[in-house]
């Protein structure tokens, strides 16, 4: 209910014009309000048209106490209000806040001490939830292009809190904003929005805007359908930005749903969609994953190596032990070594259990990695079994006995055990 003053407009005539349009009359209750002459004359005559239902009165003090109000104008003292000393933000989100739910009139309730709350009541007209809403909604848009963050920010969520899908196309436009937390706000409101804002999103996945895209991606995952599911895997393949990581993360929420169609991601031209999906497979933890990106050891890319490692490593399951100690055999970087181990920790007495059978394998290469491997383990489970080996293998390998092995491992497990 906005109405303008432009310079040179007669005062009185604006204003009775403002009030004959306007459905609220937001009063600022002020020592300086109450010095003056007109202003009283204007709020009678809110008080008037709000008796016979043309008006609601929503009342701000401001630098005046409950007592002062009472003397000023008892009709008003006896009202639920808002109060400026918590900041004009936080008056702006309280009026959006009642202004959205009219049937909640005490959400303004704490912005005043509860001695002058207390045994009060508000009268206030109310209309149809759906009118209300109607009227609500242009204003709260509109604060979206505020030059003001707070004023974005509160417009934003207030419109989540609506959420109407008529508000899509401004929500949308909000994505690339300045302020990231403007951005996720924005993002959380179309999340609440829910399916009808599916097809924008979709649209602003492929926006110009890398942030549009991330913060499209991030709505698409919460919102969780499974149409949307070809249209991620395809934002992943996006390098340079957040967007391609915005995508995996929403892939990861919508879960089990998603998992076919990354394991035929794995088989990607792309290295990036092939990455983020090893990671996806792997944050998901579903079995059926688990062969799949046992595949992916044959390929060439080390670094598509090394995540795959680590997604076998969260999945848990036995099946990757063996593939697991081959990467530490066959690859001689420290990293990927290291992230091997730790993997065969994650996957625990499996791997414990499966090494100690490769202990008798007739392979001497495969005895002394194995007896390498559970030294980094540091079990002392298996100390009896590594002393046998270190007393009686002397099978050479190209990195030495057996034995020395064993006996590289035993001291790694027993260092431990003397730092502990």
């Amino acid at each position: 209910d906005e109405f303008t003053l432009k310079v040179g407009d007669s005062l009185r005539k604006s204003i009775d014009h403002g009030l004959v349009k306007s459905r609220y009359g937001i009063v600022i209750l002020s020592p300086y309000f109450f010095a003056k002459e007109w202003p009283q004359k204007e709020l009678a005559g809110l008080t008037a048209r709000e008796n016979t239902g043309q008006k609601i009165i929503l009342p701000i003090w401001h630098q005046i106490t409950g007592e002062e109000i009472k003397n000023y104008s008892p009709i008003l003292a006896d009202r639920i209000a808002l109060t400026t000393e918590r900041g004009l933000n936080y008056v702006v989100t309280e009026l959006l806040r009642v202004l959205v739910d009219p049937n909640k009139p005490e959400a303004v309730s704490n912005s005043i001490p509860k001695s002058i709350v207390q045994n009060q009541a508000i009268e206030r007209k109310k209309l149809p939830a759906a009118d209300f809403t109607k009227l609500a909604i242009d204003p709260i848009v509109a604060a979206l292009s505020s030059q003001d963050k707070q004023i974005r920010l509160q417009a934003a969520k207030t419109l989540g809190k609506i959420a109407d899908p008529r508000t899509i196309p401004s929500l949308i436009s909000v994505l690339n904003d300045d302020d990231s937390r403007i951005r996720k706000t924005a993002a959380d409101s179309l999340v609440q929005i829910g399916k009808p804002a599916i097809q924008a999103l979709l649209v602003a996945l492929k926006d110009q805007n890398p942030r549009t895209r991330s913060r499209a991606a991030y709505a698409l995952g919460q919102i969780g359908d499974a149409r949307t599911i070809g249209d991620l895997i395809n934002a992943m393949a996006e390098s340079g930005s957040s967007v391609g990581r915005s995508a995996e993360l929403a892939l990861i929420k919508i879960g089990k749903p998603a998992v076919e169609l990354l394991i035929n991601a794995l088989s990607s031209s792309s290295s990036e969609i092939c990455g983020h999906a090893i990671r996806a497979l792997g944050k998901i933890g579903d079995g059926r994953a688990v062969e799949p990106l046992i595949q992916v050891f044959k390929g060439r890319n080390w670094i598509n190596i090394w995540t795959t490692v680590q997604s076998l490593g969260e999945l848990k399951d036995p099946k990757a032990v063996k593939p697991l100690i081959n990467v530490i055999l066959q690859y001689n970087d420290e990293y990927l070594k290291g992230a091997a181990l730790y993997a065969l920790r994650q996957i625990g007495n499996p791997s414990f259990e499966f090494l100690l059978s490769v202990l008798k394998n007739p392979d001497g290469r495969q005895r002394w990695l194995a007896a390498m491997v559970l030294g980094e383990l540091r079990d002392q489970r298996v100390l009896d079994e590594l002393r046998v080996v270190a007393e009686t293998d002397n099978t050479q390998t190209e990195w030495g006995t057996v034995a020395s092995g064993a006996n590289a491992a035993i001291e790694k497990i027993l260092s431990k055990s003397k730092n502990s």
